[in-house]
């Protein structure tokens, strides 16, 4: 019988491993979700195989690394892990996963279908110009690297991976294993024949030590030999052609004397590429003297030259500015009133900046940025005229663009055509399939064309529109592929914007692990485009979803407050400070600080009426927010006053149907509902219900979400054979989506427990009960302890009515212990909640001194529970 993991291994090339042949492992061994396949070699920290990742349906690397007696393997193979996760780039390999199985841990990589260097040289016999490319390639894969704060420490042939693709080579570093952080100067190893001098003598590596063994690489690549050390001494590289005088520099013994980085290094390589043109400079040099001798005759009209021009090119940009500002009045008289003020503020400052731009022959820096800017506005004002729904969503873009002088302060704009800026202001329209369609077609022609700005420009837009339409995992592809191209074309600040696009995606679909790991690389590219205040802002926004989505509430509180200080100090009057108030108005009234805020978010509420208008949706979210806080500090009455104030505004604006108003809807039912007032409560929730059935489909995670609120209502009121087929199909939807006992399915477990309580089939109840309290432990909320405490104290009411006391008695301690080290005013009504169930255990095992306490402790938190005392009592 053919024996297919023999021949796989026999294949693979020779490793020099002969002792560990016992560990290797066979064909078909399972190491987490991924199947291997063969074995491909040895790498600096570990063997390599080609493996199946069952997941997502596709052959990886898999790189293990198995402990030696007494030594720790997590640190380093994590290290290498976390270095590539760092790095977005063409010509560094990409790392998917990193994990553990046994006492295996794995990396999971691109898998690269090539050659290394020193195979490539040795039989394919690469022209001049191929070696040239793949020296190139190397080192923008390394200075990618340095400026993400890397440094590899083992640059040479055997860790450079070359494919075939576009009909050329294309290089890829690869072996991380020894990488560390650019400010780590400690010596980690590497190949001694490639090793710095410096290294060599025992000193540390660093950046300047990866230049030399680049520089080492360059010299094998172009002349076919690595130089022994007496040539080096004496400057004798072998024919390596132009690249001489850049490598000599870069192979100098003292690293004082090399170039100052690696990109330098690289400049260096590509003018010597570049053949003189001595007629393109003669040419240059006498039209400046022309030019100077003729500036004082000449600078009127070039000024009144460029203003013209100016003037044209704002009505080329915005040509239908005039009529579209006359249908926006006769339709949203608020909307055009404010548009129109701003638009004539941004028109003096545009024309101006412009003419300016032109007079200093800046054309391919602020007069391009201003025109991708203007392309933007007239895009949006299209929008918004053919799209009645979409103004209040378009005035907000607009606003936002029309305030900040982004080419001015350097945060620059994308160079954009008009179908870029068209598909832009669609998907802000939320007219997602039409803008996919434009983007999709812009990208086809970038790529036709050899247009990388226009490409990457394209890719970002396409995967934030299938962020906004929830296809979550297409939207982290399109942002990676947005990430590689930005490090290409050494674009940080849009490749900072894909990455938190990413991790957006990443929130969304619940990986919350990987969502904080790609902000915290994500920084790295903020500090390469400068840190310019609206970026870091922004990464510190970012930051903070991450952790508010885990309820983690403190650290989102202070990730928030750093985004307002930033963006307070550059403008503070902007729907950004407006836009992060909200969401830290929203963490405190989480976090049960109210009085904060409240002031946060009317704060908000001031911005949005002065920038928007009042009555945008803005508004509405924050006035929604605000009534929490006033609910759970007892002031129902003023909290339902604005919920329906906020419902209003979203009915208004949004119209009666849409995910906003829905999400407004089950925020007033939960008021109502924790009020006890459940025949109220029943209208938001049933039609927050209906909407989300009609726009998401009743398999979608929000029409779970929404069915199971309804049902817990009607289960409350009594209405078990209503709730009952709701609840159950609700299970099942949420079974199919991910699995039946998901930490997201704590809520829909819980609720069927309390069917079965209700219905007095105890068993099935604490069944159902065990499973949800089993979820909500498996839950990223569960860094915050109070989420405990309900799905606690329903098994503790559960097992007393099913005579189980030492399981109610565990049960109801363990909410308590929670409860009772929760912050001050945290604890909220569920404290009272929990010294019923300890007051009631109390009664039935006859300590009724305790009884009397634990029922003193839970009126006074709750004053509602007193008929419930009261009753006991009796």
């Amino acid at each position: 019988m053919h024996d297919e993991t023999t021949s796989a291994l026999a294949g693979a090339p020779p490793t020099g491993d002969d002792d560990a042949r016992d560990t290797r492992l066979r064909r078909g061994t399972t190491i987490g979700r991924y199947i291997v396949i063969e074995r491909l070699g040895t790498g600096g920290m570990g063997d390599v195989y080609a493996a199946w990742d069952e997941d997502l349906r596709r052959r990886v690397a898999l790189k293990l690394v198995r402990p030696r007696p007494g030594e720790s393997t997590q640190r380093p193979v994590l290290q290498e892990a976390r270095a590539l996760a760092r790095l977005q780039h063409p010509h560094v390999v990409a790392v998917h996963d990193v994990g553990a199985d046994d006492d295996l841990v794995f990396v999971s990589m691109a898998l690269l279908e090539g050659q290394n260097a020193k195979q490539w040289l040795a039989e394919n016999k690469p022209s001049a110009d191929e070696r040239t490319q793949v020296l190139l390639q190397c080192a923008r894969g390394l200075a990618a690297a340095h400026q993400a704060g890397l440094v590899h420490h083992d640059v040479k042939p055997s860790n450079v991976m070359i494919e075939t693709r576009e009909g050329g080579p294309w290089a890829s570093l690869i072996d991380f294993g020894i990488a560390a952080d650019a400010d780590d100067e400690t010596q980690r190893g590497g190949t001694r024949a490639y090793m710095a001098p410096e290294v060599r003598a025992g000193g540390g590596g660093s950046a300047r030590a990866d230049q030399y063994s680049l520089a080492l690489l360059g010299v094998e690549l172009l002349s076919g030999t690595r130089p022994i050390s007496e040539d080096l001494a004496e400057g004798r590289l072998g024919p390596v052609g132009p690249a001489k005088d850049a490598l000599a520099r870069a192979l100098r013994a003292d690293p004082a004397e090399r170039h100052p980085d690696v990109d330098a290094l690289l400049r260096a390589l590509e003018r010597s590429r570049r053949p003189p043109n001595r007629r393109a400079s003669w040419m240059a040099g006498g039209l400046a003297v022309a030019l100077g001798l003729g500036t004082w005759a000449a600078a009127p009209s070039a000024s009144n030259r460029c203003a013209e021009a100016a003037t044209a090119a704002l009505a080329d940009a915005v040509p239908q500015r005039d009529a579209h500002l006359r249908l926006l009045a006769e339709a949203s008289p608020d909307v055009a009133q404010s548009l129109t003020t701003r638009l004539s503020q941004w028109d003096t400052r545009w024309t101006g900046a412009r003419a300016q731009a032109c007079s200093s022959g800046d054309e391919e820096g602020s007069q391009q940025c201003l025109d991708s800017e203007a392309r933007e506005v007239g895009a949006l004002l299209d929008v918004a005229a053919a799209q009645p729904g979409a103004r209040w969503q378009v005035l907000g873009a607009l606003t936002r663009n029309l305030d900040a002088d982004r080419c001015a302060t350097g945060s620059g704009a994308p160079p954009l055509t008009d179908g870029l800026a068209r598909a832009g202001a669609l998907e802000i329209a939320a007219a997602f399939d039409e803008a996919y369609g434009v983007a999709e077609a812009e990208r086809t022609a970038a790529q036709t064309h050899g247009d990388v700005p226009r490409e990457l420009a394209a890719v970002y837009r396409l995967g934030s529109i299938e962020r906004r339409r929830d296809n979550f995992d297409a939207a982290v592809a399109l942002t990676e592929q947005a990430m590689q191209l930005a490090g290409a074309a050494r674009d940080p600040r849009t490749q900072t914007h894909a990455a938190l696009e990413r991790v957006e995606s990443w929130i969304s679909l619940g990986t919350y692990d990987a969502a904080r790991e790609g902000v915290a690389m994500s920084r790295s590219f903020v500090a390469a485009a400068g840190d310019p205040p609206d970026l870091l802002s922004y990464w510190h926004y970012v930051k903070g979803r991450t952790f508010e989505v885990t309820s983690a509430f403190d650290e989102a509180a202070a990730a928030y407050e750093v985004a307002l200080e930033i963006r307070e100090q550059t403008d503070a009057d902007s729907l950004y400070v407006a836009d992060t108030l909200r969401s830290l108005g929203y963490v405190n009234a989480r976090r049960n600080r109210c009085e904060d805020g409240d002031a946060q978010l009317q704060a908000a509420v001031a911005v949005y009426v002065a920038r928007l208008g009042a009555g945008s949706p803005s508004e509405a979210y924050c006035l929604s927010a605000r009534a929490q806080c006033l609910a759970q500090g007892g002031d129902v009455e003023q909290a339902l006053t604005l919920s329906r104030e906020a419902a209003r505004i979203l009915e208004t604006t949004r119209g009666s149907t849409s995910e906003d108003l829905a999400k407004i809807l089950t925020m007033q039912g939960a008021i109502l509902g924790g009020q006890g007032l459940l025949e109220q409560a029943r209208e938001p929730f049933t039609r927050a219900l209906a909407i989300r059935t009609e726009l998401l489909g009743p398999e979608h995670p929000e029409t779970i979400l929404a069915a199971t609120n309804l049902g817990w209502m009607l289960l409350t009121l009594g209405e078990l054979d209503a709730a009952e087929p709701m609840l159950t199909e609700a299970l099942a939807g949420a079974t199919a989506l991910r699995g039946p006992d998901h930490p997201k399915n704590a809520s829909i477990l819980g609720a069927m427990a309390a069917l079965y309580g209700a219905r007095e089939q105890f068993e099935d109840a604490m069944s159902y009960q065990r499973r949800g309290l089993a979820a909500a432990e498996a839950s990223p909320q569960a860094s915050n302890a109070m989420t405990l405490v309900t799905p606690l104290v329903n098994l503790g009411e559960l097992a007393l009515k099913a005579g189980r006391l030492d399981e109610a008695t565990d049960a109801y301690h363990r909410a308590h212990a929670i409860a009772r080290d929760a912050p001050n005013g945290t604890r909220g009504p569920l404290w009272g909640a929990v010294n019923l169930g300890l007051g009631t255990l109390a009664l039935r095992r006859g300590d009724t001194t305790k009884a009397e306490s634990s029922f003193e402790e839970a009126v006074k938190a709750q004053p509602s529970l007193q008929a419930q005392v009261d009753a006991l009592r009796e």
